[in-house]
């Protein structure tokens, strides 16, 4: 479906789903611009189904996506260092918040899903974050996928997938993506 619910070009916004009567088990992609430069671009960019953005999925009134990050103390902790996090639906301190966007329902349970987090999590390391290859686009297409929602909206790929016609050994055959919702289950 992906159909927005909201658009919105700033930081800090944000509105709770709940608070809108919506079913808790619902899915959402938040979309955010890179930064207050990305926020006219992809104004423009949008229109011709592209832009530079950043993105989490929201499940359950949390939303989750997977950055770089450096670990705080020991240097040779950034290794361990997940870099699959948690923030407050629509509020990131560096991305300017841009639309919801409804992806679906899943049919996993709040602690189903938390088990899920918490494998991805480790499966998603931050020091292991690369521009093509693994990274906030990337960790949100397979975890709507293992949800059950779907696929993200074009437009949100579009710079991805520019990458990688130029950079073609960065493809979708990346274990990250070919694991299947079965291999989730049954972990």
């Amino acid at each position: 479906l992906n159909l927005p619910l909201s658009s919105r070009s700033h930081f800090g916004s944000s509105f709770s789903s709940t608070a809108m009567g919506e079913l808790p088990n619902a899915v959402y992609l938040n979309v955010y611009d890179l930064d207050w430069y990305a926020v006219a671009l992809n104004s423009v960019a949008k229109q011709f189904g592209g832009g530079l953005y950043h993105v989490g999925v929201e499940v359950y009134q949390r939303e989750w996506s997977y950055y770089f990050r450096e670990a705080a103390g020991n240097p040779s902790d950034v290794a361990q260092c997940t870099g699959v996090l948690a923030n407050k639906p629509g509020i990131h301190p560096h991305h300017a918040f841009r639309e919801k966007m409804f992806l679906g329902y899943t049919s996993l349970n709040e602690q189903e899903v938390t088990c899920l987090v918490a494998h991805l999590q480790h499966k998603w390391v931050a020091a292991n974050y690369d521009l093509l290859h693994r990274n906030c686009i990337l960790f949100c297409v397979l975890f709507a996928r293992t949800l059950g929602v779907g696929e993200l909206p074009p437009f949100v790929r579009s710079s991805l997938d520019v990458g990688r016609a130029i950079f073609p050994e960065a493809d979708e055959s990346s274990p990250a993506i070919q694991e299947s919702p079965l291999y989730w289950a049954m972990q």
